[in-house]
């Protein structure tokens, strides 16, 4: 009976412990951590015209769990996503952080516009990044929508649309390698986009191994508790 009785708190703290460690270890749920809203109505061409770049910024370190873009398009050709920490000629590919071919989605076109999301699982330190679209399909119908309503979030900012293209002064295109092309800024809003993860907790992870330790520590020193409180009961036993 004396066990069950020192036993029960012991499970008690045991338990409540067990339970604040999971909760700090799932409470980070990824969000938005900067981008727009997806209600943009303009429609710049992702095509063999030039590619485009939208520069975002972390004010912190982050891991990134999903990029969302806003593009139009007819659902058949393809395009290149790079996320980059550069753009310009004297860009390298040291410089990529991210690369993958993407499909426009089937929407009609123009300004008409649908999510196209890419998983990932990539660190970022705080710092400047580009979203870099570029494809050789030649159609100015499918593009990437801008003009979303920017959200305001404390971990990054939206920051300029730049294109590239033999068009604007000083442009040039780098068809090998579009992140290194001459860049020009654009006078439209940016680009519809949003940077999905979560930010690290230092404060909270830092529960976790100290919740271990103390779970350990209750562990290991109960059975030494109960030896204690039994011995004591003895002494008083024989007192008697």
């Amino acid at each position: 009976m004396k066990r069950t009785l020192f036993w029960r708190p012991a499970k008690s703290c045991l338990t409540i412990a067990a339970v604040m460690i999971l909760g700090v270890m799932t409470c980070d749920a990824a969000s938005v951590l900067v981008g727009t809203a997806f209600n943009g109505i303009g429609e710049s061409a992702v095509s063999n015209q030039g590619p485009l770049a939208q520069r975002f910024v972390l004010n912190e370190p982050a891991q990134i769990v999903e990029i969302d873009l806003h593009m139009s398009g007819f659902g058949t050709d393809a395009f290149s996503l790079w996320l980059t920490n550069s753009i310009g000629p004297s860009t390298t590919a040291a410089n990529v952080l991210l690369a993958t071919s993407l499909t426009f989605p089937n929407t009609g076109g123009g300004t008409s516009g649908q999510a196209v999301a890419y998983q990932t699982n990539l660190s970022l330190g705080s710092g400047s990044y580009f979203l870099v679209l570029s494809s050789l399909q030649p159609s100015i119908f499918q593009g990437w929508i801008d003009g979303g309503t920017i959200l305001q979030t404390a971990i990054g900012n939206v920051g300029s649309f730049f294109a590239a293209s033999p068009n604007f002064p000083g442009g040039a295109i780098d068809v090998n390698f579009p992140p290194a092309s001459t860049f020009t800024l654009l006078s439209v809003p940016p680009a519809d986009f949003q940077i999905i993860g979560n930010v690290p907790e230092n404060g909270p992870r830092l529960l976790v191994p100290l919740g271990l330790v103390a779970i350990f520590a209750i562990w290991k020193l109960a059975p030494i508790f109960l030896l204690l409180r039994q011995q004591k009961c003895a002494a008083i036993n024989r007192a008697v």
